[in-house]
């Protein structure tokens, strides 16, 4: 009998070992950076203008929150890519952004028409007849991307359904103790 070398199996990737993983990392830290471009240094172009107009429309006054938290999520997954990450931190502080904006959205006075809330829905049930979710969440896109204030749309996504739910007062204090029951879920150290 001839001895034969064995061939060596294929190798074996697992989901985390794709290089899928880095490419969207790599897009997420990019389109970080080309916003934190937009935000700060002001450069006078359409495509910088249109990242610009969406930074703050969708985050409003705390719009630079949103490159931030684009270029860690980047940085995670490109880390990540053959090594085991915690999304932990990165999952709270994300939290923790949206409840402020949200609280920003309940708590902000818009002239006359009161909170920012109220002024969304007063203004599309006179322009449209009823306000929607998806109608509010549009409505403080446009307002926040024209005026830079205050929370944009990604606040609105928590404060609308407390908002409607709870009223001003109550929503407020639910959302601000939100964080504190988050972080009393912890059962391990970051």
């Amino acid at each position: 009998m001839v001895n034969r070398p064995q061939p060596t199996p294929a190798r074996s990737y697992e989901y985390s070992s794709f290089p899928v993983l880095g490419a969207l990392g790599t897009l997420l830290v990019a389109t970080g950076v080309l916003a934190m471009i937009s935000l700060f240094i002001g450069v006078e172009s359409a495509f910088f203008g249109s990242i610009k107009l969406a930074m703050t429309g969708l985050g409003g006054c705390l719009a630079v929150g949103l490159p931030v938290l684009l270029i860690w999520g980047g940085m995670l997954l490109v880390l990540s890519n053959g090594r085991k990450v915690s999304f932990r931190a990165f999952l709270l502080v994300s939290l923790l952004y949206l409840i402020v904006l949200a609280l920003l959205n309940l708590l902000s006075r818009i002239g006359e028409d009161g909170f920012f809330v109220d002024y969304c829905n007063t203004r599309l049930k006179r322009s449209i007849g009823s306000a929607s979710f998806g109608g509010v969440l549009g409505e403080s896109y446009r307002f926040c991307a024209a005026y830079g204030e205050p929370a944009g749309a990604l606040g609105m996504l928590l404060a609308w359904p407390v908002h409607s739910l709870l009223g001003t007062a109550f929503s407020a204090v639910v959302l601000h103790t939100e964080p504190a029951q988050a972080d009393s879920l912890k059962t391990r150290p970051l």
